[in-house]
């Protein structure tokens, strides 16, 4: 970049920061003077100016609209999608598909996009990795769709994220949310991208809560599920609560499978240990 390009650009900025501050204080200024105005009125003048201002503007000539090198396919967009529909996980997916659903008829009534109708592709991966990343395969060799969207748990995310770099394929990840899937997956990331937050961001926020919570606990425990998710939340807590809480002491650990209904077992061997703090993960 030259620096020229550097110096306008830096302008740019302090003058738009400029702009939006001056309008903060002009808001506020009025808004005082409006109350102030209010509570003690003296006296009203009214004051008119008027003043003619003519300007001649040359417009230029209009010319049809250009078409994109390469000019528009004339087929639709397809977006695969890829999200848990069925089992436990369904109840936080399904929603997300439903207004993605929404979203895409508003669309489609509207003309589409430059004249080109959007289609859903949807497979189901029931929350396994192993099932996401087939259907990835499939979708771009067989569906041969333009993007995909993922609503995925963290393992599919961290199983789907190097393949579909590879494909060269746009690649949307809802949820997902492990800190290691661009801290130790997906490094170097060019066709996959997050739209949530991340772990750490959830997980420091809630060790520093507890403490505020309980300050004087130092036995903890916790009940997560048994996979990279649990796993990443609970490590970064426990990171955290030993620099707020050096003396702290992890009584009892217990990790059951995913989505499981049963916590019983869980809960008893939580509680035994007697434990001031039970974290959920």
């Amino acid at each position: 970049m030259s620096e020229e390009a550097k110096i306008s650009r830096r302008k740019f900025i302090a003058g738009t920061v400029a702009a939006a501050i001056a309008g903060i204080v002009v808001g506020a200024g009025g808004t005082y003077a409006a109350f102030a105005g209010a509570r003690a009125p003296e006296k009203t003048v009214t004051t008119t100016v008027t003043k003619t201002v003519t300007t001649t503007v040359t417009a230029p000539a209009a010319s049809p609209t250009t078409t994109p090198a390469g000019g528009i396919p004339s087929g639709p967009i397809k977006l695969g999608v890829i999200t848990i529909l069925t089992g436990p996980g369904a109840m936080l997916f399904d929603p997300g598909l439903k207004a993605l659903e929404i979203e895409v008829e508003k669309i489609n009534a509207q003309g589409g996009i430059l004249g080109r109708k959007v289609e859903l592709v949807v497979k189901d991966s029931g929350g396994k990795p192993d099932v996401c990343v087939d259907h990835f395969k499939r979708l771009v060799t067989e569906e041969k769709v333009d993007y995909v969207t993922v609503g995925a748990t963290s393992a599919e995310a961290c199983a789907l994220a190097p393949i579909a770099e590879e494909s060269n394929v746009l690649t949307i990840i809802q949820e997902g949310t492990a800190t290691k899937l661009f801290e130790e997956v997906d490094t170097s990331p060019k066709y996959v991208f997050r739209i949530n937050n991340y772990d750490a961001l959830d997980a420091i926020s809630h060790a520093i809560a507890i403490h505020q919570a309980w300050p004087d606990a130092k036995k903890f425990a916790v009940i997560g599920a048994d996979y990279v998710w649990g796993h990443d939340e609970w490590e970064i807590i426990t990171t955290v609560l030993k620099k707020l809480v050096p003396d702290m002491e992890i009584v009892a650990e217990a990790w059951p499978p995913l989505f499981s209904t049963d916590y019983s077992a869980h809960i008893s061997k939580v509680l035994a240990a007697k434990p001031d703090v039970v974290e959920l993960c």
